[in-house]
């Protein structure tokens, strides 16, 4: 499977920090956003169509058999119910099933899944020096949950007494986050 579409449907399921729009759409944009560092008024209709018809081909040539290509399309007409068609197959993506009895399955990889999740957290985890001036301490660094938006305290995860040691941390969380 293509790398683009397997960072399209770990995002989906939930490998970023992004929040939720009101429409699937929405969100979709959102994440693309977020992934590849391009403003949100820049996917198009027709754009949109173009990333979701090619990750479709994509995640359908790399089923694993004619079962898991059935439940793609079953999971497509249920999502169809609720929404247009464009947001149904983006649900149907992000309900693609990616393991089975512990094996990848459906072109996945630990290789690429691993390559990708590791992008995904590196965007969304990130080394922040809290200034001595706020805390009446010396500087200290934190890893934070990146939200976007603001900065605020439930974001920081560790602390550490100087950035090589957050770096360090950092480096080992998102380690232990893929694995």
């Amino acid at each position: 499977m293509d790398k683009r579409t397997v960072e399209i449907i770990m995002m989906l399921k939930g490998h970023s920090k992004v929040k939720p729009a009101q429409t699937l759409k929405e969100s979709f944009i959102r994440y693309l956003s977020y992934l590849y560092d391009c403003p949100e008024k820049y996917y198009t209709d027709d754009r949109l169509w173009s990333i979701v018809r090619e990750a479709v081909q994509d995640a359908l040539a790399s089923c694993s058999g004619p079962g898991q290509i059935r439940g793609f399309m079953l999971n497509y007409f249920e999502a169809r119910k609720w929404h247009d068609e464009l947001e149904a197959f983006i649900s149907a993506l992000h309900l693609m099933q990616i393991r089975e009895e512990g094996e990848y399955i459906n072109g996945f990889t630990k290789e690429v899944v691993e390559s990708v999740l590791k992008k995904l957290y590196e965007k969304r985890y990130e080394v922040v020096m809290i200034s001595s001036v706020f805390l009446n301490t010396e500087d200290t660094f934190v890893i934070r949950d990146n939200k976007g938006g603001g900065f605020y305290p439930h974001d920081c995860i560790f602390t550490f007494p100087s950035e090589k040691e957050a770096e360090k941390g950092l480096k080992k969380l998102i380690e232990e986050l893929i694995h």
